[in-house]
């Protein structure tokens, strides 16, 4: 109901805003000499208590946004070292742990990756202390299938500046956030501090990001030729997004901003140096950007409006309201409407799923201890002979409910085992790789990179019995179950394309066609340090590289739709059905179930150290005999004494 009330209140907001139309001049001219400062700004790395001062320079153009050295900041967000290289007329070449490069042209203001996919180690480092996400993932891979095309990015069409001061290169702040913000760690700006965080989750006051100080002439420059560069570039285009094909049909999205009525309407906003203006052009390019759950430009603005305690920014809106009568009311109103109808539709069957269950047994539940007025994260019942297990999010957490649920319904003796994904929203790919092990003994994923087209086949070994070793105790961990996927159009990213990988091998889908979501998600600061997200540029695939964005197609439909549109769910969670519909599945079909990654690297392991023995043994073989001949050469060249007292051999000398 909360949920509800806020959207509702925002279309209410929205609907009755006027706005003040404003721009601003482009930064320098290119070719002008551009003067800076040298300054020492604190900077925390991933908490309050890790500290340090970064040498920046500020520039007297752009003095709202620092320029940082990149293998500053690389290091900072890896704890690894990147060499740097200097190639001669304003080039410089950056070398990775993996020993792949980044070419940079100060001069003509590109980056040029030779291996995009491969230039950070594939497991980042821990960067908020608290253990490394997907523990149970193991010797993860990216390998790109065929020729891996480079990427080039080319920041001077965007007028964003790459310096050399004396060997060492500077790039603003912001935009090496924008390059590596599918490492999920960025950083921000905030108060002329650096904070850098991960997935943009702040730990320090950011109070200064709602206030109604009008932005600065160079900050609202620079945020919209950022904006425009990350969604021609990092944007991975997502078929139910309708800003995906007009930055297309534009060259690009400045051109959809100046070429179309829509654009001449929201540029001004974006352009204003009203932050109540910036946001509500926000509100309406999220009207066209919306793709089902991942895109928002304008969810943490809007979030803030409802506030326990309001801010500067969230009272002179709620002012502004008051009295005002806007002229974009209607496409505004209909996106609110868009969320408010999915809010609800969603609120409903959590209703339903919770009286369904209810007539089962509810063995655990698993509650976050920080916070016990959350909903559980993970819940197992038992009916009869079949366990239903339901988690609402992809995260490390699910996974030790999942494995004690499956425990628990071995140890019962269950036939069947249901995995509820009917409300589950997404989130981390390793929790998909353990489930997948788990059910078909496969870890695969498939990535399609829309920067360059390379099709990326992942691998990983997982650590099944979550003891954190690989070994033959993994590949003995089986669960002869009958699995089976609950799905609805809810069922969103990972809770999308889990359900299409399962298919693959024959694993029932049941309920109704899973929701989409195929491109993962980038966290992202904007130079104002406000966070959104975006679908990036990976799009999840299937094995032949085909989007997987209409969903898993349940093998058996339960959710019926009647002439008006209406869907009807009372059946989604009948256990004694779907049980039905498993006797007569599996009486016809057995899944694909394939030896688990770990058996495979085991199996490797044993071959390497066979063929380590074939070079070995040999060689030992030949030194034995040549040491038994030398050995015999010598005894024949000494005359043996006998003596007197004893019968003992000994060498004359």
């Amino acid at each position: 109901m909360k949920n509800r009330k806020r959207l509702l209140s925002i279309a209410a907001l929205i609907m009755a805003v006027i706005l003040l139309i404003g721009s601003v001049p482009v930064t320098a001219a290119a070719g002008a000499e551009r003067k800076y400062t040298e300054k020492e700004i604190d900077a925390y790395l991933f908490n309050m208590k890790n500290t340090e001062k970064l040498k920046c320079l500020i520039y007297d153009d752009m003095p709202s946004m620092p320029y940082i050295n990149v293998t500053d900041y690389l290091f900072r967000v890896t704890e690894t070292q990147f060499p740097i290289s200097e190639d001669g007329n304003g080039v410089y070449t950056v070398t990775s742990p993996t020993e792949k490069t980044m070419v940079i042209d100060t001069v003509k203001d590109t980056v040029h990756f030779d291996a995009f996919e491969n230039f950070f180690p594939s497991q980042a480092a821990d960067a908020d202390d608290d253990g490394p996400e997907g523990y149970y993932v193991k010797d993860f891979k990216l390998n790109v299938e065929g020729t891996q095309n480079a990427v080039d990015l080319d920041l001077g069409k965007y007028q964003i500046d790459i310096t050399a001061v004396n060997g060492t290169v500077y790039f603003p702040l912001a935009t090496l956030s924008d390059l590596f913000a599918d490492t999920f760690l960025t950083a921000a700006y905030v108060g002329g501090k650096i904070y850098f965080m991960q997935e943009c989750t702040a730990y320090f006051d950011d109070s200064e990001l709602y206030q109604t100080t009008p932005r600065s002439a160079d900050m609202i420059d620079f945020t919209y030729r950022d904006l425009c560069f990350v969604l021609d570039n990092l944007f991975g285009y997502p078929p139910k997004s309708e800003l995906g094909q007009q930055i297309i049909e534009n060259d690009g999205f400045d051109g959809f901003m100046s070429n179309t009525e829509f654009g001449n309407t929201v540029k001004p906003l974006l352009m204003s140096e009203s932050i109540i203006d910036y946001y509500t052009g926000l509100v309406l390019i999220d009207s066209m950007l919306d793709d089902g759950g991942h895109s928002s430009l304008s969810n943490k603005y809007t979030k803030e409006l409802l506030a326990d305690k309001p801010s500067p920014f969230a009272e002179a809106v709620n002012a502004m309201l008051e009295s005002s009568d806007g002229p974009n009311a209607a496409a505004i109103a209909q996106n609110v409407k868009d969320s408010v109808e999915h809010e609800e539709s969603s609120e409903q069957l959590g209703k339903i799923r919770t009286e369904a269950l209810s007539k089962y047994e509810l063995v655990k539940k698993w509650t976050d201890h920080d916070d016990s007025d959350k909903d559980p994260y993970a819940q197992l019942f038992m009916a009869d002979d079949t366990a239903i297990f339901l988690f609402d999010e992809f995260e490390d957490e699910a996974v030790p409910a999942f494995k004690w649920s499956l425990d628990y319904a071995k140890e019962k003796g269950a036939k069947n085992f249901l995995i509820d994904l009917s409300l589950n929203t997404g989130g981390s790919s390793a929790v998909l790789m353990y489930i997948q092990s788990i059910i078909t003994g496969k870890s695969d994923t498939y990535v399609k990179n829309m920067l360059n087209g390379n099709f990326i086949h992942q691998t990983s070994i997982i650590d099944r019995n979550l003891d954190k070793v690989i070994d033959e105790k993994d590949n003995e961990l089986k669960y002869d179950f009958r699995f089976a996927i609950i799905t609805s159009h809810h069922a969103f990213s990972c809770a999308n394309y889990l359900p299409c990988l399962l298919q693959e091998s024959q694993i029932p889908i049941v309920g109704e066609a899973s929701g989409g979501g195929t491109c993962f998600i980038l966290k992202m600061n904007s130079p104002t340090s406000l966070p959104y997200t975006i679908s990036g540029y990976k799009m999840m695939v299937d094995e032949k590289g085909n989007t997987v964005e209409s969903g898993a197609k349940p093998d058996y439909e339960s959710v019926t739709v009647d002439a008006k549109g209406n869907a009807d769910y009372s059946k989604l969670y009948d256990v004694g059905a779907i049980r039905s519909f498993l006797d007569e599945y599996y009486s016809k079909v057995t899944p694909t179930m394939a030896a688990p990654v770990a058996a495979a690297a085991s199996s490797a392991s044993a071959a390497s150290i066979g063929n380590i023995l074939l070079i070995v043994i040999p060689v030992v073989l030949a030194v034995v005999v040549i040491a038994v001949v030398i050995l015999i050469g010598v005894k024949r060249r000494k005359k043996p004494v006998v003596t007197d007292d004893t019968d003992e051999t000994v060498d004359s000398e």
